[in-house]
Parts: C-alpha cells; sequence; structure tokens
C-alpha cells in the first residue's frame, strides 16, 4: 500500500492511481518540440507502451506539447504504471536547422508512480548536430524514485545523432537494482568536439546493483573508445564511483585507462593514455 501525500497532507494518490482529479492540474506526462518532424514547422505524434501493474500493456498515441494526467494514461486500467517507453525520436531537421531551432524532449512526473524505465526512449533516425551545450532530452522533472530497473533506458540505432551533453543528475536511482546497458549507444551522442561530450551521473546510487552485469551501465556497443566523454559523479558515494568506472573501463583498450580528476569543478572520470 503507499500513499503519495500533497498539499496539506491530503493524499493524492493510494497505490498509484491519482485519486479524484481530472485534467490538467497533475500532467504526468510531456512531450515538446520539434521532434518526429521533418521540419521546424511541424510535430508528430509519438506513440508509446503503457505497461500496469497487472501485467498488461497498451499502445498509447502521445499528442506532442500535451499534458497528460496519470488518470487519462490509466485509460480505466484499475492498476498503477509499471513503465512508459518504447518512444521512438526521429529528427530529421538539418544542423543549420538544428542551431537555430534546436529541438527538445521532456518527460515530467511529479509523481513516483514508475517501477521502470527500460527501453524508454529509442533514438531512431537523426540528421545534423545539435548547438554545442545543447541537452536535447530533458529528464530534470522525470521522478524515478521508485524505479528499480534502469537497464537499457536509451536504446536504439547509433544513426546521425550529434549533441555533447547528456544530463541525468536529477534522475533518484536510489532504488535502481539494474543499470546494465543504460547508455548502450554513447556514440549516438557524439559531439563534433569529443573533448566537450560529457554526461552527467552526478547523484547516482548504485548500492542495489549488486553484480557486475547489473552495474554495467555502458553497453558493448558504446564506443567509449572513440568518443572519450567526460562522465560526472560529483556527489556519487565511492562504491557508485568504482561501479561506473569499472564499466566505463571495461569497454576501453588497454591503451586507454579511466582516470578520476576534476572537471569544471566537479568530481569526474575521464580516459586518458595508460602511460600518463
Amino acid at each position: 500500500m503507499q500513499y503519495v501525500i500533497g498539499r496539506n497532507s491530503i493524499a493524492l494518490a493510494y497505490n498509484g492511481k491519482l485519486m479524484g482529479l481530472t485534467g490538467t492540474e497533475l500532467p504526468y506526462f510531456l512531450t515538446s518540440t520539434r521532434f518526429n518532424s521533418p521540419n521546424t514547422s511541424n510535430t508528430l505524434e509519438f506513440t508509446a507502451t503503457i505497461e500496469y501493474a497487472d501485467g498488461t500493456s497498451r499502445t498509447a498515441t502521445i499528442s506532442p506539447n500535451t499534458s497528460y494526467t496519470y488518470d487519462a494514461l490509466l485509460n480505466g486500467n484499475s492498476s498503477y504504471i509499471k513503465r512508459i517507453g518504447d518512444i521512438q525520436i526521429y529528427d530529421y531537421t538539418t544542423a543549420a536547422h538544428k542551431a537555430n531551432y534546436p529541438s527538445s524532449f521532456a518527460i515530467m512526473s511529479k509523481y513516483p508512480i514508475l517501477r521502470s524505465v527500460h527501453h524508454m526512449i529509442n533514438f531512431n533516425t537523426g540528421n545534423g548536430a545539435y548547438p554545442s551545450g545543447h541537452n536535447p532530452i530533458n529528464l530534470s522533472s522525470l521522478n524515478t524514485l521508485n524505479v528499480t530497473d534502469f537497464s537499457e533506458m536509451f536504446y536504439g540505432q547509433p544513426v546521425f545523432w550529434y549533441f555533447d551533453k547528456l544530463d541525468l543528475s536529477h534522475l533518484n536511482t536510489s532504488n535502481g537494482e539494474n543499470f546494465n546497458n543504460m547508455l548502450p549507444y554513447v556514440s549516438v551522442m557524439l559531439s563534433s568536439d569529443d573533448s566537450a561530450f560529457k554526461i552527467d551521473l552526478s547523484g547516482f546510487d548504485m548500492s542495489k546493483a549488486v553484480t557486475q552485469d547489473s552495474y554495467d551501465i555502458f553497453g558493448a556497443n558504446s564506443r567509449l573508445q572513440w568518443n572519450k566523454p567526460v562522465v560526472f559523479v560529483e556527489g556519487c558515494d565511492s562504491s557508485t564511483i568504482a561501479k561506473i568506472k569499472w564499466s566505463y573501463q571495461n569497454k576501453l583498450p588497454n591503451e586507454l585507462t579511466v582516470s578520476e580528476t576534476t572537471v569544471d569543478g566537479k568530481h569526474a572520470l575521464v580516459a586518458v593514455e595508460a602511460n600518463q
């Protein structure tokens, strides 16, 4: 039994379901602009798989720039939502378009109803480069308190997605048990300046991931030896840092090693020549 307490200690949810609320007062899911579009003036519908705790699932059509309440996504299902995933992201716009109208995508959940983010975002066809420092995937308002499965959160084919920043520092990973291949295709995020490529895992807690397979956060095809991203681990405990460092090192050739240093004032991991 789980309550989510809201204003004035009133229970807003019971066992994961919002109580007596309709409309858009408490949006759960939000899509943003210019993804899934051949130009900068249109956005197309998304599809998403919604899995429920009772084992049922459905494919939902998600309109762009639209907020959804949890109750609307339940669609009459009496159980809570376990996962929202299989969101395919296309972006056909050119680098010139991206420079002036960079696409962005956000998922927002005020309440910790998800149990899994497995296969949440699928990078499909992309084209061109984003402005330096632009983070097109915004998960800063995604509540993952009860998520246990972070495996393969990002997936898809590494084709022509060029951006240099992925900030996951807002994710609550305290109950995470499986991070396997959470970042399987780091190459899709390769920037034009490799040294500027940064992944922020600050605040990650991987204490409940106890096997090497469960904390092998970088996938076998992540191509870290070419990208060599800066991986921020500011605020992570020593055990979590060791696990992230092991996964990073495990994907590098013998001539490279992972070193702990400070970048932009934060504790970070970087790949350097082994003899340095």
